[in-house]
């Protein structure tokens, strides 16, 4: 299964982000198994020479080959999520959300359509 973690990242240090995405991969692991193939436009490019929309558009093609897309917390607070999320729905590509659990930990959860 190839999974994309869409993850707001403008504001954040990279250490944050790839926290982040390392605790997502590891609740994805929990509930599909090890066999994950963790798909990332993350780091294709250097932040400073690539545009937002440039890398929109890098993210949405990567995105595009994945079986299952996961949406970090906050996802809906970024610009870029928002977007990946109307593509996701308007294409049919099946879609989850992470959250935090009342002791901070991530978890997923399907979302509803």
């Amino acid at each position: 299964m190839k999974v994309f973690i869409s993850q707001p990242m403008r504001g954040w240090k990279r250490e944050v982000i790839e926290d982040m995405r390392e605790k997502i991969k590891k609740a994805v692991q929990n509930e599909y198994g090890k066999d994950v193939d963790f798909l990332t436009a993350f780091g294709c490019a250097p932040a400073d020479d690539i545009k937002p929309l440039a890398a929109l558009g890098v993210s949405i093609a990567v995105m595009s080959t994945a079986d299952l897309v996961v949406f970090a917390p906050n996802w809906s607070d970024a610009r870029g999520c928002m977007i990946e999320h109307e593509c996701c729905r308007l294409y049919g590509v099946e879609s989850i959300e992470a959250g935090y659990t009342d002791d901070g930990e991530i978890r997923i959860n399907y979302e509803e359509k």
